[in-house]
């Protein structure tokens, strides 16, 4: 999706015009109602506004939510599809678009696994306990860095063995070093245990981060889905990640029991919510060899189960009929 509305897309007339949530959904429907009249509209939800907004330090948090599903609202109205990120963000959305008598359904696109071409080798144990924090990392509070933190500060290593550091991909470019200040003196951390770089969009890169990590961690005290969790056992990379996140009922869905390992609870009193990371930090770190294995095994179960095609598919399935979700 672009914003800026060229000669050449104007000449292509395109047959479908794909909005993403406030980011680029005004723009789509925009496009669609004033210049791509014969072009479906298909509108993609990816966040829960009444779950993250009073997490950001900025006042006017539920001005702002009533703001986005006033937008999400006028968009529906003349969309195509309106589809959610999984099965927790459709569930939102389809008590902020819906009449309350099904005239509207919102539908479910559950995101793939990429999992490269050495799925079937085993992941060698990096040699230095890192753990790895891939986020929006001007959102402290929100994405948890300073549990994180802490919870790495509390974990004791016997005598002689490396202390593992927190590596965090996803700062702003002039704030890494500030922010790394912060988590130090918050959390009482050594300076050379806190590596806090910028944020990229280059796979390569952000491949290349989880690759180097013992662990990938994802402590949002809310998170409508978390696709980094994906990103991380496609690679063969250990991750725990808070129970309230959409990507935990997915697991929790494909896995069953077997998805435990893997998710931690979300306590209410913050002291608590920092004594259930440490614990499940210091259970991998203290045996990442089995971590590994236990990550290798679920990939190969996920493969199937998780497909980008089946969801293009999915999404284009609806789209070939317009408004084919709505009565």
């Amino acid at each position: 999706m672009i914003y800026l509305l060229t000669r050449e897309v104007q000449d292509f007339q395109p047959d479908v015009v794909i909005g993403h949530d406030h980011i680029s959904g005004p723009i789509a429907a925009t496009y669609v109602n004033e210049f791509f009249k014969d072009a479906a509209l298909a509108h993609l939800i990816h966040t829960i506004p009444p779950e993250i907004e009073p997490h950001k330090p900025r006042l006017g948090a539920q001005s702002r939510i009533e703001d986005r599903e006033a937008m999400t609202q006028a968009i529906a109205s003349s969309a195509t599809v309106v589809a959610g990120v999984g099965a927790k963000i459709t569930r939102y959305a389809q008590g902020v678009v819906d009449d309350g008598f099904g005239g509207m359904r919102v539908l479910q696109l559950d995101p793939g696994i990429h999992i490269p071409n050495s799925a079937d080798l085993y992941r060698e144990v990096p040699p230095n306990p890192t753990v790895v924090l891939l986020g929006r990392a001007d959102e402290v509070e929100l994405k948890g860095l300073d549990i994180a933190a802490k919870a790495l500060a509390r974990i004791a290593v016997p005598a002689g063995r490396p202390k593992p550091a927190l590596f965090i991909r996803g700062a702003e470019k002039n704030g890494c070093d500030n922010l790394r200040e912060r988590l130090v003196r918050s959390a009482g951390l050594a300076p050379d245990r806190v590596d806090v770089r910028p944020f990229t969009s280059d796979v390569n890169q952000i491949q290349h981060s989880l690759r180097r990590a013992t662990l990938c961690i994802m402590p949002s005290r809310v998170e409508p889905f978390g696709l980094v969790a994906y990103e991380a056992i496609g690679l063969g990379t250990p991750v725990l990640l808070t129970d309230k996140s959409g990507a935990a009922e997915a697991l929790r869905h494909h896995l069953g029991l077997i998805a435990a390992p893997m998710i931690v609870e979300t306590a209410d009193n913050p002291t608590q919510h920092v004594v259930n990371w440490t614990a499940a930090m210091k259970r991998v770190l203290d045996d990442p060899q089995a971590a590994f294995t236990y990550t290798h095994k679920i990939r190969s179960q996920l493969a199937d189960a998780l497909s980008w095609e089946v969801m293009a598919k999915t999404l284009m399935d609806h789209i070939v009929s317009p408004r084919s979700l709505k009565k």
